[in-house]
């Protein structure tokens, strides 16, 4: 009997008690999302009421009114879609043919390169913003989209090239080689053969989600002005009058 017992006691347990923990994290994680989400549909004195309520009492949009027609918020989605869209394009396309050609590449050269970027990914963007910011003045690419999307690409591509390249190594050579017996040239194997093998690696490397650190962080280099304070006096020659910011225009 009590062999039984011990048998019974060291039994995983039961699936219904397992659910349970794993909803009550699911619902730990997803409630700040809630918390956030009802909070728009309710009145300021609702918001910091004590004890605080889960559901409004008087619901209203209000605060949805407010964002869109003051606070512009549609120009701030805008900037991000025209930032965000163009750094995902290139940091795939050219993070993923730079991760291929290293690694096929037999040389020491490509240490060295790994090496080198992450060298460059320990410098934080405040001490790359100044260089970046005479580069792009040389070549008049201030008050633009442009030099952000440069900019934040220069960060997101070096973070594809480091986590790609492995994923490349893991794709069978004799598929590669195959694919060359048929006829095939080199760009139509990473075309054809290689990059439908890479879908999941390249949705892991999306940077969609990264380009809103760097961009706010490189935004100084197109347009420094919003950043001083109001007592402060930039010198004419850093930044251009003449040339309007398209960031900052209304939509």
């Amino acid at each position: 009997m009590s062999a039984r017992r011990r048998a019974t006691s060291l039994l995983p347990p039961r699936r219904w008690q397992l659910s349970l923990i794993g909803s009550l994290f699911v619902i730990a994680y997803l409630f700040p999302i809630y918390w956030m989400f009802v909070s728009g549909f309710k009145t300021t004195a609702e918001i910091f009421a004590n004890p605080p309520t889960l559901v409004p009492h008087a619901p209203t949009l209000e605060s949805f009114r407010f964002i869109f027609e003051r606070e512009n918020v549609l120009r701030y989605l805008r900037n991000s879609l025209m930032i965000a869209v163009p750094v995902t394009a290139l940091t795939l396309m050219l993070g993923a043919m730079g991760a291929y050609a290293m690694s096929r590449l037999k040389t020491p050269l490509v240490s060295v390169a790994l090496v080198i970027i992450l060298m460059l990914q320990v410098f934080p963007e405040a001490l790359l913003a100044t260089p970046m910011f005479i580069i792009f003045r040389v070549f008049d690419m201030l008050n633009g989209f442009g030099a952000v999307i440069l900019a934040t690409t220069s960060r997101t591509l070096a973070f594809a090239l480091i986590v790609l390249r492995p994923m490349f190594r893991q794709v069978p050579i004799e598929l590669e080689e195959a694919s060359l017996v048929d006829g095939c040239t080199m760009f139509q194997t990473f075309w054809r053969i290689v990059l439908p093998l890479m879908q999941v690696p390249l949705i892991v490397t999306d940077p969609v989600r990264r380009p809103t650190r760097p961009s706010r962080a490189f935004r100084v280099v197109v347009r420094p002005e919003p950043f001083l304070p109001r007592s402060a006096t930039i010198s004419p020659r850093l930044t251009s009058k003449s040339t309007p910011c398209r960031m900052c225009d209304s939509p």
